[in-house]
């Protein structure tokens, strides 16, 4: 009599496994797969150590300044620190990451949108009073 029943569960765990599976393979079989989440503006990206030493820390402020005005998504942020990495100089400063930004960045622009993005970079803190 136990056998018996133990054969039911397993055919009856049998038909419901594959039918999960059936039912999984209908819904996903349209979408295309998302391998990576976009990050969010909530969202803050942490620097590693290696990227903490090659990076000065105006570069970094910049990078974060960037980030939070909302100028660049969280995904061209990576891109554009993992073109820095890739820098041949021991440390990598405010210029060199404005000209890595303008590289990465300039491919998909207008000439418009180039000239906007070329004002943002090259712009200069003055230190001049707000009021």
């Amino acid at each position: 009599m136990k056998q018996a029943w133990i054969e039911m569960l397993l055919t009856l765990f049998e038909k419901s496994l594959i039918e999960l599976k059936h039912n999984f393979t209908e819904k996903t079989e349209n979408k295309p797969m998302m391998l990576t989440k976009e990050s969010s503006i909530k969202a803050t990206r942490v620097m590693t150590r290696e990227e903490q030493i090659k990076l000065t820390k105006p570069a970094q402020q910049f990078l974060a300044k960037l980030r939070t005005n909302r100028l660049i998504k969280g995904d061209t942020l990576d891109l554009i620190i993992n073109q820095l990495m890739l820098s041949h100089s021991d440390y990598v400063s405010v210029n060199e990451t404005k000209w890595t930004i303008r590289d990465t960045l300039s491919e998909g622009l207008t000439d418009k949108e180039l000239a906007v993005l070329d004002f943002i970079l090259l712009e200069k803190d003055h230190h001049l009073p707000l009021h």
